[in-house]
């Protein structure tokens, strides 16, 4: 119908009517039906030129395609016979217009393949599909005469495949213009609405919409699906990218791939239009252009695949001059096209097989197995014509060729050297064909220029003829010396492939080549033996560096081979897995202060396998040794502290947190040295003169720790003695007497903060205005010491700061008599606050914790109660425990880093609990980075699980990737495979042994219908098949029910299985008449019953499908049953007595037996349950009082419980249970025990296990009270109550450890638990609380200008805030009571103690007596 197109542009023009036209079409369709896609082609050419209107187009485009579909069903509904007759038709349109004819119409198919002309020399297109060529197309139109039926137009829908340009495809593609049309369907350029959006730079695609002609071939649309999927997987510059491939709507909607769009020319064109103008390429222009095909081949066989199909047909050069190779397999799913084209793919449906007989091998035109040599031949094939214009063997297949002794003409521009390589390429028999594409290439790049060089030429004329003479020998004997060495090499031992490798690399690259390939074995032996010592873990001389070397010479030899990426992946795989095993070391020893310095050889070794590697300048060490050193300074055990800290700077040495804890230390061991010293002499310290030949030694301490108790303490003793002296001076008033004493003994009053009492004696021989004038220089002269210093700040000088304190105190001393003088002192204070408050926020910012802290506890002593200073020390203390959750979140995601690119699971796991602990839920690490690295992680194992075969657990590890990433591409494309093949190992194990078959069975084959290789899915179905038959006739002569059922199973999954078909109609199922009363049994629960049924019938039916069905239902309801019973049982276990778990246990009975309503074991249980919940049953509670009577009240009212011998303990209505663990700070969480029906207990927390406690424990929550205290006396009768109101919320003080020891036991008798006095262990885990700790804000001594402002003395228990499990005033207020081993101490300290001093780690040694400072709280052991 070559003048379709000329009645498209008559209808256009309106020279044509529609009805003519119409009728026209149908006739030459129904004579000719293959015309039909050559028509659509036109027609879409036609509308896409703008000869058509929208209507014109529609209804011809409906008319064809109705008329495909009902060809379609006809093809389907007639014989099984595929052969069509030839019809020769005669046909025709009235003589108005151009007569149409096959013979026509066949003028279209240009060079066998159905194309359509576009217009334009050069036309977008994409990887796979013919492209649109110029062709010249002449008709003559004549006048016709039709008319049009109204019935003819319908209106077309886009889910029945009527496409065009202004189509929107999954809402996504809007497809634009036509860009070519082919044998597999239509290209267009198509613009991505997403990308459009998103305004990317690029957002058009290309879009292949295939035609109906694959409804006829699903073998075909199966292989086109995974050769699409196949090369999506080839990521390579010089090959063309495919996106996706799918179907526009469901099932039977026509298929579409998504491509890379590209602009430029077939290379099959290219040299039609460009090199046969040329009569071939310069050298070196072909050359670019077959460098570049060979790299895409290379890469494709890298992976195993063989193009099988290549030509230049099949190749694109794109205008930037990128060369890409096209349709990895696709080209297979087309039908056969016209025969008698030398150059047209040809397609055996059944087989799935494609070639192209110019180009193929002729090992693939004689059907053996593809090989990469055979895309070497079309490779070469492709070279000769873009360097001379021809085929070499013009265009005949391989084995014509090779019939008629072809051998191609040698290239005159070429040298000898490329001359072979092209006669190698393309030799007929592949053992004498170049062994790889990369062989052929390097050995096609003969570097022999020198004929072009025109200074040579004359001389070259006169040697020519010497050459023509031993150029033969020449060749011989170089031939001779690479065999030599090829022998050499195979049969030699190590050293002498090392000696020869250094001899191949002087040679020339195709002598190379042609080496590596031919001693391969002997080469890459030594090579893999060189990689696995140097990267062998149990040898401690793995030298990675040198084998990185190793790899760079794998690649002078072997260049982009699969023995190059796997040493590549050996080295790197090797490398991760030491390093990983290493990190797991070196995290341990971090944690362990025994293994601590085995992290510098760790280091050392992870430095020898990456020298750059992240973790060489891991912050941690230092980190672990300075909270070490705190451990150590904490205990008070310096010289451990210092040495490692010295350990930490040798790791770090500019550390400013080591330096600032290494200055700490000295400074603490100094404070003790000196305490140890006057510690020995305190007894001698008796007079003045005594203290004074002390006064270097106390004036030291006092500088460094001016609240050391044992300042304190010998401050005590030199008061009164310096008072005896000071009140005699005052008396007498004498001068000298004054000046003695001040010369003498002003360091040890200046120490012992007696600056007022020194002030006196300074003034004491002063009256009147003497005293005021002198008063008045002395303030002058500290205001301008103190002025000069803040002038010349140098805070970091201890004299400095020692000479301006003394300046403050002076002026201090002063201010009580000058008040020019406190108004300065007030001002002098703020600014001096100020000025170290201002450091210490510095210091912060650059996280040196103790440095900060240093600077407030200087601050202290110069202004004393400013409130920031509890603001700041917060500020600290937050922000060091910030700054160690950040080094530790930092080190974990490290360490997480390096486990999982080793691939290292289970540590990664670990690890990625912990971040999520310790990082919000929300933060983009927890739900995007670390799930994708862990992901990543499953992939890899998957992947190497999956080349040993292991599907299973393959698939496995790829469902737990996707649980944490749903977006890796990578697991998506693997877990499909992964299934369909663990499905098929699974199923076959099933085939053989069983007679019935889960429920998913259908499902497991479907996936591996959709998602298994072809190869791998046929074979399945056969192997099945035969699996299945085997049984099923073995059977029939044994039990022909388990036959005739496993037949009609079997049948029913493999339906296109005639063997399987066969013997399922051969064979009848009889029913199995016990069916109804067995399934009435299970339906109403009653499972021993049916048991009973399965027994009896086991015999006759056990193999009967029905019974087999039965069977598994009735063990599914018995399995489901027995584990409800299970955790039944499991829950009475635990119950023990108690009334509210029984009840809960015997809602699980409960259920249970709605399951199996005639268990004897469940019925059994249910009544020795009903008996334990009546035994146990509570009796109603006695009403406790909301609130406690009186001291008073119960001391008159003994008939609630006074006596020991008439009391029995009675019920708490909050009893301290695991459920309050942790809770203590909310009220409802308190408990507490009766020791009175109107009485309580201590009030107790319950604090949770963890570190080394099991099980939680309960602690006071408040020390033992004036109130807790006189309850016990007055309910004893041993000792005698205090009564008075106002301190009934008083901690007790002044009693014996002995006689808190008899409260306690008291208690335990009184309510039937355990109390004690604390260990050391309990009560500091309690204080703790996991380091929930409010602001520190406790009952501890703070003076202002020398007067107490806090810790005057003891406050209410309840005072202050709780830390996080609810105890409050563990610290200050009085220090408690705690044992340690056999030892009495005393934590927390008290209100005596300085604010400074505080903490919960303050301990002293305590004898036990009672004292002002000194309280207690208790512990009760058993919580339930």
């Amino acid at each position: 119908m070559a003048n379709f197109k000329a009645a498209l542009k008559a209808l256009g023009t309106g020279k044509l009517k529609h009805e003519s036209l119409s009728k026209q079409l149908d006739s030459v369709l129904n004579a000719s039906p293959k015309f039909a896609s050559k028509m659509l082609s036109d027609l879409d050419e036609a509308y896409n030129q703008k000869k058509l209107n929208d209507n014109q187009y529609s209804v011809l485009k409906d008319q064809i395609i109705k008329f495909k579909q009902a060809q379609t069903s006809a093809v389907k509904s007639s014989s099984p016979s595929r052969k069509q007759k030839k019809t020769s038709t005669e046909s025709t349109i009235s003589p108005e217009t151009q007569k149409i004819d096959d013979n026509s119409l066949d003028a279209t198919i240009i060079a066998g393949e159905e194309k359509t002309v576009i217009g334009g020399e050069e036309k977008t297109v994409i990887g796979g599909e013919e492209k649109a060529t110029k062709t010249a197309t002449q008709s003559n139109t004549t006048k016709t005469t039709a008319t049009i039926s109204p019935n003819t137009t319908t209106s077309s829908k886009e889910d029945e495949g009527n496409f065009g340009p202004g189509s929107i495809i999954k809402q996504r593609f809007k497809l634009e213009k036509v860009l070519g049309i082919g044998g597999m369907g239509k290209v267009y350029k198509a613009l991505d609405l997403l990308k459009a959006e998103a305004k990317d730079k690029k957002p058009y695609v290309a879009i292949k919409l295939l035609n109906e002609d694959f409804k006829d071939h699903p073998e075909a649309f199966i292989s086109l699906q995974r050769e699409s999927s196949r090369q999506q997987k080839l990521a390579h510059p010089n090959i063309a990218t495919i996106y996706d491939f799918d179907r526009v709507g469901g099932p039977g909607t026509p298929v579409y791939i998504t491509m890379e769009l590209m602009e430029g020319m077939e290379l099959k064109d290219f040299i039609r239009k460009k090199v046969r103008q040329k009569k071939g390429l310069p050298f070196e222009e072909a050359y670019e252009i077959i460098k570049q095909l060979g790299a895409g081949l290379t890469y494709a066989h890298e992976l195993r695949l063989v193009h099988s199909d290549f030509k230049p047909g099949n190749a694109f050069l794109c205008n930037d001059g990128t060369v890409k190779t096209l349709d990895f397999g696709i080209a297979r799913a087309v039908k056969n096209p016209v025969a008698g084209e030398a150059e047209k793919t040809l397609f055996d449906p059944g087989k799935l097989g494609a070639l192209t007989p110019a180009y193929a091998s002729l090992e693939m035109l004689e059907g053996e197995e593809p090989d990469t040599r055979d895309d070497t031949y079309a490779l070469a094939c492709t070279a000769y014509e873009l360097l001379t214009a021809k085929h070499p063997f013009n265009k005949l297949a391989a084995n014509k060729a090779k019939e008629n002794n072809l051998v191609p003409p040698e290239i005159k521009h070429l040298n000898k050297k490329q001359n072979r390589a092209l006669k190698r390429g393309v030799a007929f028999h592949r053992a004498d064909r170049s062994p790889t594409v990369d062989h052929f290439v390097e050995e096609l790049a003969g570097k022999a220029t020198w004929h072009k060089n025109p200074f040579v030429i004359a001389a070259s004329v006169l040697i020519v003829l010497t050459l023509m003479l031993i150029s033969p020998a020449m060749d011989y004997l170089h031939q001779r010396t690479i065999n030599g060495l090829i022998t050499e090499i195979n049969k030699g031992d190590q050293q002498t492939i090392v000696r020869k490798l250094d001899e191949i690399l002087l040679l020339e690259k195709a002598d190379q080549t042609t080496i590596a390939d031919e001693a391969k074995n002997a080469i890459q032996n030594y090579f893999s033996d060189k990689v696995a010592f140097l990267t062998d873990a149990d040898n401690d001389n793995f030298d990675f560096p040198a084998a990185n070397r190793v790899i760079e010479e794998i690649g002078k030899f072997y260049p982009e081979s699969q023995f190059l990426q796997r040493q590549t992946t050996l080295v790197t795989t090797s490398k991760k897995k030491i390093i990983s095993d290493l990190n797991a070391q070196y995290v341990s020893a971090l944690k362990d202060p025994q293994l601590i310095d085995d992290t510098k050889n760790i280091l050392e070794k992870i430095a020898r396998i990456e020298p750059g590697h992240p973790l060489l300048d891991d912050p941690r060490p230092s980190n672990a040794y300075r909270l070490l050193a705190i451990e150590k300074f904490e205990a008070n055990q310096f010289a451990s502290a210092l040495e490692l800290v010295k350990s930490g700077l040798a790791t770090a040495n500019d550390d400013a947190r080591l330096n600032d804890l290494e200055k700490k230390i000295l400074r603490a061991q100094r404070v003790a040295q000196l305490e140890s010293e006057l510690n020995i002499v305190k007894g001698q310290l008796s007079s003045l003169i005594s203290f004074k030949d002390q006064q270097k030694i106390i004036s030291e301490l006092a500088n460094l720790s001016p609240d050391s108790d044992v300042i304190q303490l010998l401050s005590v003793k030199f008061k009164p003695l310096m008072q005896k002296d000071l009140n005699l001076v005052l008396k007498t008033g004498a001068r000298n007497d004054a000046q003695d004493l001040v010369s003498n003994y002003s360091a040890l009053m200046i120490a012992f903060q007696l600056n007022d009492q020194l002030t006196e004696i300074k003034l004491a021989h002063l009256n009147g205005n003497a005293r005021k004038k002198a008063i008045s220089d002395m303030a002058t002269t500290n205001t301008n010491q103190i002025d000069s210093a803040l002038a010349n700040v140098n805070v970091d000088n201890q004299e400095w700061e020692i000479k301006l304190l003394r300046n403050i105190q002076e002026l201090a001393s002063l201010s009580k008599q000058d008040t020019d003088a406190s108004s300065k002192l007030v001002k002098y204070r703020e600014q001096i606050a100020n000025l170290y408050l201002e450091r210490a926020t510095n210091t912060l910012q650059e996280e040196r914790f103790d440095a900060a802290d240093g600077y407030v506890d200087i601050v202290e002593r110069f202004s004393p109660g400013v409130e920031q200073i509890l603001d700041t020390r917060n500020e600290i203390s937050s922000a060091r425990e910030e700054s160690e959750r950040k080094a530790k979140v930092e080190a974990n995601k490290s360490d997480f880093k390096i486990f999982t690119e080793a691939n290292n699971i289970a540590e990664a796991e670990k690890l990625f609990e912990q971040l999520k602990a310790d990082i919000p839920q929300t933060d983009t690490y927890i739900t995007s980075e670390a799930p994708r690295l862990l992901a990543d992680s499953y992939a890899r194992l998957a992947q190497t699980n999956a080349e040993n075969r292991d599907y299973i657990a393959a698939f496995s590890l790829v469902t737990k990737g996707l649980e944490l990433d749903l977006t890796n591409e990578m697991l998506r494309s693997l877990k499909d495979e992964y299934q369909a093949e663990a499905n098929i190992i699974e199923l076959t194990e099933l085939f053989k042994n069983s007679l019935s078959f889960p429920t998913n069975i259908r499902l497991k084959i479907d996936q591996i219908e959709n998602y298994a290789s072809p190869t791998n899915s046929s074979d399945f179905r056969k192997s099945a098949s035969a699996i299945l038959a085997e049984r099923i006739n073995s059977l029939k002569t044994k039990d022909e029910n388990a036959a005739a059922g496993l037949a009609q199973t079997a049948a029913s999954l493999f339906p296109a299985s005639s063997i399987l078909v066969s013997l399922k109609n051969e064979l009848k199922l009889k029913p199995w008449d016990g069916l109804s009363e067995a399934n009435a049994a299970i339906a109403s629960g009653k499972l021993s019953e049916a048991s009973q049924i399965k027994e009896t019938a086991s015999e006759k039916f056990g193999t009967h499908p029905q019974f087999i069905g039965f069977s598994r239902l009735l063990d599914d309801k018995k399995k489901e049953a027995r584990n409800i019973y299970k955790i039944y049982q499991q829950d009475m276990e635990s119950a023990g007595e108690e009334y509210e778990k029984l009840k809960v246990a015997k809602s699980l009975l409960s259920r249970a037996k709605s399951f199996w309503t005639d268990s004897p074991e469940f019925t059994d249980a249910e009544d020795k349950l009903n008996q334990l919940i009546a035994k146990v049953k509570p009796k109603p509670k006695p009403k406790i009082r909301a609130r406690e009577q009186s001291i008073d009240s119960i001391s008159g009212n003994t008939s609630g419980g006074g006596s020991r011998a008439e009391w029995k303990p009675i019920e708490s209505d909050s009893e301290c249970t695991k459920r309050l663990a942790g809770y203590g700070k909310r009220a409802k969480a308190i408990c507490f025990d009766m020791i009175h029906k109107s009485a309580r207990g201590p009030l107790m927390v319950v604090v949770p296990n963890g570190d080394t406690y099991e099980k939680p424990f309960a602690i006071a929550k408040y020390e033992i009270s004036v109130s807790d205290w006189s309850k016990y006396c007055i309910l004893s009768g041993t000792c005698k109550p205090i009564k008075d109101k106002d301190k009934r919320n008083d901690p007790i003080r002044n009693i014996s450890l002995q006689q808190a020891k008899e409260y306690a036991l008291w208690l335990s008798e009184r309510t039937g638990k355990i109390y004690r006095i604390p260990t050391k262990s309990e009560w500091e885990y309690a204080a703790n609380a996991g380091g929930k700790q409010p602001k520190k804000d406790f009952n501890c001594r703070v003076s202002v200008n020398q007067k107490l402002i806090k810790g005057t003395g003891i406050v209410s228990v309840k005072s202050g805030k709780s830390n996080g499990w609810g105890l409050k005033n563990y610290i200050g207020n009085v220090q408690e009571w705690v044992l340690n081993e056999g030892e009495l101490l005393v934590r927390g300290g008290a209100y005596t103690d300085a604010h400074s001093k505080c903490a919960i780690s303050l301990e002293r040694a305590h004898k036990g007596e009672g004292d002002e400072a000194t309280g207690f709280r208790l512990v009760r052991e058993d919580v339930g």
